[in-house]
Order: C-alpha cells, then sequence, then structure tokens
C-alpha cells in the first residue's frame, strides 16, 4: 500500500501527502526509505521540512539519499522537468554545503548528473549556475568527500556547466583520478 500511495501514479491523490509524512518516522526503515522516495513526486512544499530534517539528522543517514532524490525531484525532475521548485533546490543545496563531510554524509547518490538545460532552464529563473558549481567544485576539492561522489560531482559539473567549468576544476585539482574523471566528463560537455 505504501509503495503505491507514494509513487508517482498516487501525486494526485488528495490526502495522500497527509497519510505518508508521518511515515517519514517509521521504524521500518524500509518503510521511511519509500515514503522519502516518493515525496518528491508530490511536488508539496509541506514536504520539505521533514525531509530537511532528517538530512541534518547524521543518525539517519541510510534515509540521506531517498531524501535528497525526493528534493531533487521537485526542483529538477529529471527527464520530465515538470517541477521547478526553488525552496526545495535551496534546502538540496544546503545539504551538499554541509560540513563535515564524511565518506557517508552526504549521500552522493543524489547528486544530480542529468539535465536537459534547454527544456528545464527557462523555467527555473532562480537557478544560479554559478552557485550550483561552486557547490559542486566545493565537494571535489573536499577531502573528505566520498571519492564516487565526487566523480558524481564532476559529472554535474559537466551536465550543469560545461568545458569551462570542468577546465576551471582541473586547475584547482591536483589528484590525478580526478584530473582522470574531469578529462571523461570533458568528452561529453558542451
Amino acid at each position: 500500500a505504501i509503495i503505491g500511495l507514494s509513487s508517482v501514479w498516487s501525486n494526485q491523490v488528495e490526502g495522500a501527502v497527509d497519510v505518508l509524512l508521518p511515515l517519514l518516522d517509521d521504524p521500518d526503515n524500509d518503510t521511511a526509505k519509500t515514503v522519502c522516495s516518493g515525496l518528491g513526486y508530490f511536488n508539496d512544499e509541506r514536504v520539505i521540512a521533514p525531509i530537511v530534517k532528517i538530512l541534518k539528522n547524521k543518525d539517519k543517514s541510510d534515509l540521506h539519499f531517498r531524501c535528497a532524490e525526493a528534493l531533487s525531484v521537485m526542483w529538477l525532475d529529471f527527464p520530465n522537468h515538470r517541477w521547478h521548485n526553488e525552496k526545495a533546490y535551496k534546502a538540496y543545496m544546503d545539504y551538499y554545503k554541509q560540513k563535515p563531510r564524511s565518506e557517508k554524509i552526504p549521500d552522493w547518490n543524489a547528486i544530480v548528473v542529468d539535465v536537459d538545460l534547454e527544456k528545464w532552464l527557462p523555467e527555473a529563473k532562480w537557478f544560479k549556475k554559478k552557485d550550483f558549481i561552486n557547490v559542486m567544485s566545493d565537494l571535489v576539492k573536499d577531502k573528505d568527500f566520498n571519492a564516487k561522489g565526487k566523480e558524481r560531482a564532476i559529472k554535474a559539473i559537466g551536465a550543469f556547466g560545461g568545458k569551462a567549468e570542468l577546465t576551471a576544476l582541473d586547475k584547482a585539482v591536483k589528484d590525478e583520478g580526478l584530473k582522470n574523471e574531469i578529462a571523461k566528463a570533458m568528452e561529453n560537455a558542451e
């Protein structure tokens, strides 16, 4: 029932968000993960504060991926680009700005690496490419951040920025592995 109610197909069901929000605190982690994953598809600003509460709780790091992913759906919704929620974007970016960082926090899996800028950007007038690139670049340069996360951040820089931003990052890093990832991203960047 929870899977069905928290799916994209239920985002127009009246009262669904009211039923789902309390389940974010369910003692069964699978339930909380399922709910968190689906809440983004409702694009309801009432879900942002409870999601942020989880993202600030280091003891709930196993939910961070799903919660950050829900926020990304609200502000980007790739590949459909139906929603452009600025508050969700700010909460998402605040999560990735937090320090100190570690292998687990912030969760790297939800770093957005796909976007159709021509389709999405005209509606996201609040988006500041430079700010996004700066946060992603900071993740790449942070010695404590997850290595796979650094790779995703590099891909995100390529997707939202381009060769100029990747070239600037390449000049700022010394690690050969990161330089190789930047070179790979450069092949797909504009």
